[in-house]
């Protein structure tokens, strides 16, 4: 078991290493980005990494107090549900309702993997290659789609 020093330690060291493999990569817009914190622009959706010792997830939240705004983002997501999948080159998971973190309602599309354990550092070059593939796949897809879901943030 570790202390919350050496939690909070590893928890550094983990996303400085991320960061450092990701340094190389621009964006589809040409911009350097902090792939760790992807903004998306538009303050309803998030992409996120989940990192821990019992999985990995990389999720795309929807978030707003307006259940319909939420809705409206998620079905056009669901529109493009084929595009999306597709630039993952697998199936995602689609949640409508779920609650976060902070315990507030979001929808969540979703693609995980419980084999990977970042407190084993044997782990983190496996974790940082599936971490860089799904983050790029958005950044695709975001660069196509952005301006779809900006004019529905009107």
């Amino acid at each position: 078991m570790y202390s919350k020093e050496e939690k909070k330690q590893l928890n550094q060291a983990f996303w400085t290493a991320f960061g450092s493999y990701m340094k190389p990569c621009f964006s589809q817009f040409g911009k350097k980005v902090n792939w760790s914190n992807y903004k998306t622009g538009l303050r309803q959706i998030y992409a996120r990494f989940v990192v821990d010792h019992k999985y990995y997830e990389f999720k795309i939240e929807i978030q707003d107090k307006d259940d319909m705004i939420r809705s409206l983002f998620y079905e056009q997501f669901e529109e493009l549900k084929p595009v999306l999948e597709n630039e993952f080159g697998s199936t995602m998971e689609w949640t409508p309702n779920s609650e976060n973190s902070f315990h507030e309602v979001s929808s969540k599309i979703f693609i995980s993997n419980d084999q990977l354990n970042y407190h084993n550092k044997a782990h983190w070059g496996d974790l940082f290659s599936m971490m860089q593939t799904h983050i790029i796949a958005f950044d695709r897809f975001w660069y196509d789609w952005k301006d779809t879901f900006v004019e529905l943030a009107r």
